[in-house]
């Protein structure tokens, strides 16, 4: 498996950020040591879970807990996902990334419509 950071830093120049599904990077996004690639990989097994398979919101959050859990036992993987240019590598959860908080609250959305609850009043909510 090859995940030189040096290589990785490289792609990410010549790859396009609209297409991440094509990099080369992409089929090594759920290895111990996450890339460029892994919050968007995280966010689409998360909406294939979710809405494609069906699974409970409160299935899909603990797919996110699992994936948190073994990125933030190492030393490098905690705090926001960013890529430190100076390091040549990228730091911090991709579990906490934008794209993948986005997946939960779409989730979120949908659970709440099938329940009928999204028009209701909060009170109301609290009694179904």
């Amino acid at each position: 498996m090859n995940t030189d950071p040096d290589d990785e830093f490289l792609a990410l120049e010549n790859s396009s950020e609209d297409d991440p599904y094509t990099d080369p990077m992409f089929q090594y996004a759920f290895s111990c040591t996450p890339n460029k690639c892994s919050d968007k990989a995280l966010a689409l097994f998360m909406t294939y879970k979710g809405f494609h398979e069906d699974l409970g919101q409160s299935m899909v959050k603990a797919i996110q807990a699992a994936f948190k859990d073994m990125w933030e036992n190492s030393d490098t993987y905690h705090g926001k996902w960013h890529l430190d240019v100076v390091k040549q590598q990228w730091e911090g959860n991709l579990v906490e990334s934008a794209e993948v908080e986005d997946i939960l609250k779409s989730l979120k959305h949908k659970t709440n419509s099938e329940d009928g609850t999204e028009n209701m009043p909060s009170w109301c909510r609290r009694i179904t």
